[in-house]
């Protein structure tokens, strides 16, 4: 239980990260959805592909699009785990 917060919580910090580490800054991203390039990571082998630019952007676009949702979702399992822990430590006396 305690590797799946570690786990859960690198993951997290990542994403708050990462932004910064690719070079983009979130507080200058554009909001307005100009044709400003998107930078992300590409799944693992997938630059082998030879992938268009354009191609790239749309992933890039793809992983933004549910990076937000998905981030809500392990935060709601993380909550699930913890309430979880505290049921089953009830059942201690």
């Amino acid at each position: 239980m305690h590797r799946i917060r570690l786990i859960a919580l690198a993951a997290a910090f990542a994403v708050i990260v990462s932004p910064w580490a690719v070079g983009q800054d979130p507080a200058k991203a554009p909001k307005d959805g100009t044709n400003a390039k998107m930078r992300g990571q590409l799944p693992p082998n997938w630059g082998k592909l030879g992938l268009s630019d354009e191609q790239k952007q749309k992933v890039y676009a793809a992983q933004g699009k549910y990076r937000d949702k998905i981030d809500a979702l392990k935060k709601q399992m993380a909550d699930l785990q913890d309430q979880e822990k505290k049921e089953m430590e009830g059942v201690l006396t």
